[in-house]
């Protein structure tokens, strides 16, 4: 697979996993092309090796025993998803004065006859009665069929000292910037800082936008000198270029947004 193709797939499968219920999640950043091994520790069988500055979300945290307990990620390598129809039984409520709870076109199904375990609402419809009810007669058992979910899913193992961890990142934002920086011919080690957020000496201002954003304003002095200016929450901070250049950086003294 090339690089190209599974950064799609990956931004797809990103997306679609962005798009479910919402919760927190954790991903990481291969810094470089890492080695990916079935458990724990550099002495672990390698299954496969990371893309450059491949992302993957982080299922969980980990020691390696043995190897100076370094901490790993476990990371999600591969999910299949698997749906199939199983029959569930649960039970209806005869509401007050009404002559057959099957009359309503949607009840709410119980687990057991106990309105604290709610199944969910169903339409009367796909309901067969199995002609079980409780002894005051209020609570009818039904069959009903339903979809099953069953995850396989692939696991594997990275350093962490090999990895940028996000917490819970916005991906719709920085899933396009991550393509943007993989797809330059910069160093790598000019990418790693910009996934980072940084900024190092050299830099050329396509490299400093992609790693800092666009300044907040840019002034120019003579001999091809530039200062870009960002501003923060916690000030401002000067980015200075020589020559479309970065020759350094500083944060500004006393000034305040």
């Amino acid at each position: 697979m090339s690089l190209r193709t599974f950064f799609a797939a990956a931004f797809v499968g990103i997306l679609a996993a962005w798009a479910a219920p919402a919760r927190a999640d954790d991903w990481a950043v291969m810094l470089g092309s890492v080695e990916i091994r079935e458990s724990p520790g550099f002495s672990k069988a390698i299954l496969q090796i990371s893309p450059e500055l491949g992302i993957y979300k982080v299922g969980a945290t980990a020691r390696a025993k043995g190897e100076g307990s370094s901490e790993w990620y476990e990371i999600i390598l591969k999910e299949d998803r698997q749906f199939r129809k199983q029959k569930v039984r649960g039970w209806v409520l005869q509401l007050q004065g009404e002559p057959d709870p099957f009359s309503r076109p949607e009840v709410i199904v119980y687990k057991t006859p106990d309105t604290g375990r709610a199944l969910g609402s169903r339409k009367t419809l796909g309901l067969t009665a199995t002609g079980i009810q409780s002894p005051d007669g209020r609570w009818k058992e039904v069959t009903f069929e339903d979809q099953a979910e069953n995850v396989r899913t692939q696991l594997g193992y990275v350093p962490a000292s090999l990895s940028l961890f996000l917490k819970d990142p916005d991906l719709l934002a920085f899933v396009p910037r991550l393509e943007n920086i993989r797809q330059q011919k910069w160093p790598l080690d000019w990418k790693i800082e910009c996934v980072k957020g940084r900024i190092q000496k050299g830099f050329s201002r396509p490299a400093v936008k992609l790693a800092l954003g666009d300044p907040a304003e840019v002034t120019t002095g003579d001999k091809g000198t530039e200062v870009w200016i960002y501003r923060r929450a916690g000030g401002e901070n000067l980015v200075f270029f020589k020559g479309g250049k970065v020759t350094g950086w500083k944060k500004a003294q006393g000034k305040k947004k």
